[in-house]
């Protein structure tokens, strides 16, 4: 199999689903259809979630007590931080298409609100799963799985901050 990632602009038109701007992965197979390549996507972001969660537990180095107590806390936090992160994708989609054809302060005022209003979500999600984890686990266990989850989302902002241009068109106040 041969694979390629890089970055990629098409000059179409902009919506909600689609963004111009992009990160591929494109990959080969020999012989592969659409169903074994399907297979393989799952496989590579299951391996991906896998990695983060190596990474996780390995820093934090948890008794099989602690592991015990960590795990159903720390799943039930993944599945709500995945729901906030396609949140936060879609309206990164959505800032680049409001950009594309115009930005209106109308239109940023309601983009900023939400960017806001998810970033605060994404705090509260943090500071209620630490204050379930501290009930459960030693406070430097929790402090090293805050300190944790602060670096990886600072590496994937920076990513998102990459790839996201600055608002450059403004059709007025009125629209």
């Amino acid at each position: 199999q041969v694979f390629e990632l890089g970055r990629q602009f098409r000059n179409e038109g902009a919506d909600s689903s689609h963004n111009p701007e992009f990160t591929s992965l494109e990959v080969y197979g020999t012989y592969n259809d659409y169903v074994l390549m399907r297979i393989l996507t799952q496989a590579l972001i299951k391996e991906l979630q896998a990695d983060k969660r190596t990474i996780v537990l390995d820093t934090l180095a948890l008794t099989p007590q602690q592991l015990e107590k960590f795990l159903p806390i720390y799943d039930e936090y993944q599945a709500e931080r995945k729901v906030l992160m396609t949140n936060a994708s879609n309206l990164n989609n959505r800032l680049f298409v409001a950009d594309y054809g115009g930005m209106t302060d109308v239109e940023s005022k309601a983009i900023m609100k939400e960017a806001f209003k998810l970033r605060h979500e994404r705090l509260s999600l943090l500071e209620n799963t630490a204050g379930k984890l501290e009930k459960k686990l030693p406070a430097t266990k929790v402090a090293q799985f805050v300190q944790i989850e602060n670096k990886i989302t600072a590496l994937l902002h920076v990513a998102v901050a990459a790839s996201v241009p600055l608002v450059t068109k403004t059709t007025g106040v009125g629209k």
